[in-house]
């Protein structure tokens, strides 16, 4: 099996596109995340809901979080309000690594390899042709490991063994 065999679709959308409408697609969506993308496909960064409740706390309290005690704090409103008319890319905290990308033709084992090596829970596939990119989808550490602890055949759960120990 590959990596493209276990990739799930996820949610992408343009770099450059509407913060306000990358923000309700992560709430209102399915996917706990959303792959922002290149004007050629290439993945420049996996958004999290926590990047967008960060956007509503001021500098001063996250630096100093005995403050938020003291600051009341409308959440909803500064959300809306930071993000009408503005472009996710710019909307985001200083840059975050790239997101760890891998070909649709990685075997399970370089995808293990990668997530430990990188500390992600997550990679994102994607196919490449000349000039461009595509997102196929996207596998957790969660997918890999329902992947690996399936019975063969892939039906219902696993069963799990229990090991006896053996008197020497």
């Amino acid at each position: 099996m590959h990596a493209g065999d276990l990739a799930q679709p996820c949610t992408t959308l343009p770099w450059d596109c509407d913060a306000l409408e990358a923000a309700r697609t992560l709430a209102f969506g399915t996917d706990p995340h959303l792959v922002l993308v290149a004007a050629d496909g290439t993945p420049r960064r996996v958004l999290h809901g926590t990047e967008f409740i960060r956007l509503v706390l001021p500098e001063f309290v996250v630096a100093q979080p005995g403050l938020t005690a003291l600051y009341g704090l409308d959440g909803p409103h500064r959300l809306k309000e930071t993000l009408a008319g503005r472009r996710i890319g710019p909307c985001l905290a200083a840059p975050a690594s790239r997101p760890l990308v891998v070909a649709p033709s990685a075997t399970l084992t370089q995808v293990m390899l990668a997530l430990v090596g990188s500390g992600s829970q997550l990679v994102v596939v994607v196919s490449r042709e000349r000039d461009t990119a595509e997102v196929v989808g996207v596998i957790t550490a969660r997918d890999l490991l329902a992947h690996v602890l399936s019975p063969p055949g892939g039906q219902g759960e696993p069963a799990l063994e229990r090991s006896t120990p053996k008197n020497p």
